[in-house]
């Protein structure tokens, strides 16, 4: 009998691994875990990121809670619908980016052995858009969606002096306003209901308007 032989490509654990998680409620189509497990291993690292999804928040919060009291955690990214309810866990160390608008997307451990939140999602929008406008050209911008995601393009959008003006589309944009209270305060930001006659009202407007258009959608 021929001695057998078995090839292993994938990734094996041991009991030293590391491991992060992509939290979320609807995360089965993400890319992400194979993405960053892909690269953990092709830089040797003994880590690997998973999904774990999650539907309610009090069980995604006390999830949390316990994967922190674990030597083996290491972080990982939070999307819908956690960027706010992940604020509720008081230990996490928040930083100013996400103290002001009120969302995060990353869990991490820094130098000082102190979880923290950060928004990363600022890097990914800004990275995009200014692919997309030369340098010290005015733009518009245009929103879809009223949460986490949203919260953090338009922050970005207030703070380039080159955008001129910002609109949200959510379909509830009173929640959008009481979830985002520094939005009130801001000149170049409007809000507008998502439905058709809002919708038709924004495209004459905007068609009317010499500046560049930049639309970004944050709907799932």
């Amino acid at each position: 009998m021929k001695k057998s032989i078995m090839k292993v490509d994938s990734f094996i654990p041991d009991g030293k691994t590391k491991f992060c998680f992509l939290f979320g409620s609807n995360i089965a189509h993400s890319l992400s875990p194979k993405l960053h497990s892909t690269w953990m291993q092709s830089n040797k690292l003994n880590s690997v990121y998973l999904p774990l999804q999650i539907k309610e928040e009090p069980e995604f919060l006390s999830v949390l809670k316990n994967l922190t009291q674990i030597e083996g955690f290491l972080g990982g990214n939070i999307t819908l619908p956690f960027k706010n309810a992940v604020l509720n866990l008081n230990f996490l160390k928040q930083s100013e980016t996400v103290k002001k608008i009120k969302a995060a997307n990353t869990i991490y451990k820094n130098n000082l052995n102190e979880w923290c939140l950060e928004n990363t999602d600022i890097k990914g929008i800004e990275a995009s858009i200014i692919t997309l406008i030369k340098p010290n050209v005015k733009f518009e911008m245009i929103v879809l969606g009223g949460g986490g995601a949203a919260a953090t393009v338009i922050y970005w959008g207030i703070m380039n002096e080159n955008c001129s003006k910002i609109i949200c589309v959510t379909r509830n944009p009173v929640k959008t306003k009481d979830n985002y209270k520094y939005l009130s305060n801001e000149s170049k930001f409007s809000i507008v209901k998502l439905d058709e006659e809002h919708v038709h009202n924004l495209i004459s407007e905007v068609n009317h308007n010499a500046d560049k258009k930049v639309l970004v959608n944050t709907l799932p």
